[in-house]
């Protein structure tokens, strides 16, 4: 068994366990596809994948793992005819909320990091799977203690929301709701990167350190520190980084990284008064929500 297909391998593994022990991570795999059936699609389609790809699908042709984006699709029907596809490159799945690109023309793998900017995938294992599977090993041992967290919770203001989303999941509706931190982790993240986060963010992270409900999108403080640096707000002399999506278009919450001050940065880059914006667009979603499905209180 080659590294790649051991890596994956277990990636799958660890999926299955987060599934079992939090049954709140949603994984899928598919059956595996051989190397005839690779070599048949590849000559069909007049491409040239890469290696390790072919041996992630020999493994499972197909995979995701959560609705935050931790990794996905990395499937042969992704990967169709140069001659049908506008730009020589096509998108083919995601690794940690960035999307993956395959180029037609000379077989390589580009990660979108940065709105297109495409970076060079040289090593598929080391800078796709072994990151993902980091991630989710991580994501396995906060799991493990997610409940003895939130029983410290029961007076945290949003508690309330928090225990609705997780009712509408639990009846089979989308959501995915990652395991909180402790104040404790929050304060040494905050220390680590030089960055002061808003007291009504800090919040939600004792309940979910990162949360996707019906678009509204609660980034994870890795989220935020690994963007920190390239996507971010300057606003009357002062930084603001990204916190969350609020409707899923380009409302965003934003957090001055001086002060922790939040301001609300709608589409139209039209700045407002943040502190209740959290508390205000999950009371807009929670109740469309209940409508467009017919779901009772």
């Amino acid at each position: 068994m080659s590294a790649v297909t051991e890596v994956f391998s277990r990636i799958i593994e660890l999926s299955k366990q987060l599934h079992e022990k939090a049954d709140w991570w949603f994984y899928e795999i598919n059956e595996p596809v051989s190397r005839v059936e690779i070599s048949k699609h590849e000559y069909e389609n007049d491409i040239v994948l890469p290696e390790a790809f072919r041996e992630c699908l020999t493994v499972s042709n197909g995979f995701m793992v959560d609705h935050c984006s931790t990794v996905g699709y990395l499937e042969l029907d992704k990967l169709t005819c140069a001659r049908h596809v506008t730009s020589k490159r096509q998108c083919i799945g995601w690794i940690r909320g960035c999307c993956l690109y395959y180029d037609h023309q000379n077989g390589d793998f580009f990660i979108e990091r940065e709105r297109y900017k495409y970076d060079l995938i040289n090593d598929f294992c080391q800078e796709v799977l072994i990151p993902a599977e980091e991630y989710l090993k991580k994501q396995l041992a906060a799991s493990e203690r997610k409940y003895e967290l939130l029983e410290k919770q029961k007076d945290n203001p949003y508690r309330e929301y928090y225990d609705i989303v997780v009712s509408f999941m639990n009846k089979g509706n989308e959501a995915n709701i990652a395991p909180p931190v402790s104040e404790e982790e929050i304060a040494e993240w905050e220390k680590t990167n030089n960055i002061l986060l808003p007291e009504s963010y800090k919040n939600w992270l004792l309940l979910a350190n990162g949360m996707f409900f019906d678009g509204w999108d609660l980034y994870s403080l890795d989220e935020v520190a690994e963007k920190a640096d390239t996507w971010y707000e300057e606003y009357e002399g002062e930084k603001y980084v990204f916190l969350a999506s609020l409707t899923g278009c380009c409302d965003f919450l934003i957090g001055s990284v001086t002060t922790g001050k939040a301001l609300e940065l709608s589409e139209e880059y039209e700045i407002s008064d943040g502190e209740d914006s959290l508390e205000y667009n999950l009371d807009f979603k929670i109740d469309s929500y209940r409508e467009r499905f017919d779901i009772s209180d």
